[in-house]
């Protein structure tokens, strides 16, 4: 498609006024409204009742956003910044502060085999707007080289919970992925320059692709002058680098600490070999999260951060914290099970960059996962209970498959000998969220209780219910299982004035064990998460031989680029459909092995892979 109207004006649906884009090209040209529009498009994306909704809420986020093909590209940098400011009148502006849901899953028995999280986050979502509740989804955006080769369906719902575009989702989206691997590509080609300039000797920026061609990630270039490797475009550090920053000048200035190669062992960082600048117009408007709607109708913005087993696996945090602005509960998506995606969620996003922590999770699990093998029986009820450890009411979904609907009694009957709150049962692709919205009772009680240090609630009165004094919600059960039913309006538990008693300061780290780790031993850092992630205790890690040697090697590196690599946070690369060295071992049996450390110095992530580390499977073509 071509892009035309490069130098159009923000739209504005509501009538408040125009605000000129600045152009792409542009030498001093901005992130802030960047998007273009594709030509083509058959109808308004944000001429939706969704969208009027949010913006007749929210007039001043319609300058933020414009339509983009069949979508919606909204400018989150440019919004956020907004918001970071005053009124004119030294008053906040408005906006809200949601509860972020963070949807998991157990691990998966093949890497290439979700247990349904996209399709439980739609479904949620629909189910909790039809409760009255002003819900909305973050999801990540699918890789292309799995989604489309065929190893999976794809990665945006199914059924009657699906995107209402879902080809698009699966298919590129509006270029997010090929914007970040041109900019990573295009980096290590200056440094390639660099090389030749007699500046570097060698080169520490791979290549990237989103064809998962295994048969690239070693390679010789320049006549096998200089050693090189790919990585699939995920994995890459731009795209950590996206998913966590927040602002331009943020983006920027992470691009710049990047590690570009080294000449005679010192450490070069990109800052010193490429204009910043450069760099982020080709990533372009990739840094904007995309508008999209469920099938039913519901708000979904999907963004970055697939594959929870070689990187982040968590979407957007500007989209997150876009979308915790606009709405009053936020379901997150993480990637693979509550040992990849979630973990990364908690001890990077929330611990190490302030990203909401979660008022409750949902663990998705299919009907059949325990019978296919016994032996992993124990991985489910440990990820529950890990949550439920951390503060987090954590719900069991468990997404039926045609002709398991027989067996919802049954399940009833194991969550609660395993002492689990209610279970969330439901054909979700058959039914969509119409097949969960009555059995949320407990799930938005759990929402709403007092002084929940993640966000505290302040009860308003919905605007289409009878006048009440004052209502408050329901006292929390001593139970480990909350009631299913709710004495009080779902509308009523959330309110757009709720906020942090200091949202300067991120709500997370005002709560007990919720604090970052920066600053502890990389090694005492490890063994802390694979305790607390994995159930493996610090004496049965193993580490394997060369992997003191690799330790060194980095923390060197970091050393003579001026950081420490404590201060860096933990990225476990490991397997998608493993915990352990061996999950079908006995529990005090099981180990986990260290093999590796990469430092992404521009993320500031320190990647550790360990077991198997296996990416996903090279797909089956189909």
């Amino acid at each position: 498609m071509a892009v035309s109207d490069m130098g159009q004006k923000r739209m504005d649906p509501l009538g408040t006024g125009t605000d000129p884009l600045s152009d792409p090209l542009d030498a001093g040209a901005k992130l802030s409204g960047t998007a273009v529009k594709l030509a083509g498009t058959a109808a308004d994306p944000l001429d939706t009742p969704a969208q009027r909704a949010i913006f007749s809420n929210f007039p001043d986020f319609a300058r933020f956003v414009v339509p983009y093909g069949q979508l919606g590209k909204i400018d989150a940098f440019g919004y956020l910044d907004f918001l970071r400011s005053s009124d004119g009148h030294g008053l906040p502006r408005r906006r809200k502060y949601g509860k972020v849901i963070l949807v998991t899953a157990d691990t998966p028995l093949k890497a290439s085999r979700g247990e349904g999280k996209t399709t439980a986050t739609i479904a949620l979502i629909d189910a909790l707007r039809a409760r009255g509740v002003d819900a909305a989804a973050v999801l990540r955006q699918p890789s292309m080289g799995i989604t489309a080769a065929g190893s999976k369906g794809g990665a945006s719902g199914g059924g009657k919970a699906s995107l209402s575009h879902a080809e698009l989702a699966d298919w590129g989206l509006t270029g997010e992925m090929a914007r970040i691997a041109d900019a990573q590509n295009l980096l290590a080609a200056f440094c390639e320059k660099a090389v030749d300039d007699g500046v570097l000797d060698i080169v520490m920026i791979p290549r990237v692709s989103e064809t998962p061609s295994r048969s690239l990630r070693s390679i010789a270039v320049d006549g096998g002058k200089l050693p090189e490797r790919m990585v699939i475009t995920p994995a890459s550090e731009l795209m950590q680098i996206v998913v966590l920053s927040r602002s331009e000048s943020e983006l920027k200035t992470r691009i710049r600490a990047m590690l570009g190669g080294a000449r005679g062992g010192i450490p070069v960082q990109v800052g010193d070999l490429v204009d910043a600048d450069r760099i982020v117009r080709v990533i372009g408007n990739a840094v904007q999260p995309a508008s999209m709607e469920t099938a039913q109708g519901s708000p979904v913005y999907v963004h970055c951060g697939p594959f929870a087993n070689v990187s982040l696996g968590i979407p957007g945090l500007a989209a997150v914290d876009l979308a915790c602005a606009l709405h009053d509960v936020v379901v997150v998506e993480a990637g693979y099970g509550a040992d990849a995606g979630a973990q990364k969620w908690l001890d990077i996003a929330s611990r190490e960059y302030g990203a909401p922590w979660p008022s409750a999770a949902v663990v998705v699990t299919r009907a059949t996962t325990w019978r296919d093998d016994p032996a992993l029986q124990w991985r489910y009820p440990f990820h529950v209970s890990r949550l439920e450890s951390l503060g987090i009411p954590a719900f069991p979904l468990i997404n039926l498959w045609d002709g398991e609907d027989g067996e919802v009694p049954a399940l009833r009957e194991t969550a609660s000998a395993l002492h689990f709150r209610d279970p969330i049962i439901g054909n979700l692709f058959r039914d969509g969220g119409e097949g969960i919205e009555s059995q949320l009772g407990g799930f938005l009680d759990a929402l709403a209780v007092p002084g929940d240090p993640a966000q505290s609630v302040r009860s308003v009165q919905p605007a289409n219910s009878q006048a009440q004094n004052d209502p408050q919600p329901a006292e929390p059960s001593s139970s480990p299982k909350p009631s299913s039913s709710s004495g009080l309006s779902e509308a009523s538990k959330f309110s757009e004035n709720s906020q942090p008693s200091d949202p300067s300061i991120p709500s997370q780290l005002s709560a007990p064990g919720r604090s970052s780790r920066k600053g502890i031993p990389l090694l005492d850092n490890l063994r802390w998460i694979i305790s607390h992630a994995y159930g493996v205790p610090a004496g049965r890690v193993i580490l394997k031989d060369g992997f003191e040697d690799s330790l060194g090697s980095a923390r060197s590196l970091c050393n003579q680029a001026g950081i420490s690599i404590d201060d860096l946070a933990v990225c476990a690369v490991k397997s998608p459909a493993t915990m352990t060295d061996n999950d079908s071992l006995p529990e005090g049996q099981r180990t986990v092995t260290l093999k590796k450390v990469t430092v992404n110095m521009g993320a500031g992530i320190v990647s550790v892979n360990l077991t198997t580390s296996l990416t996903t499977p090279m797909p089956k073509i189909v």
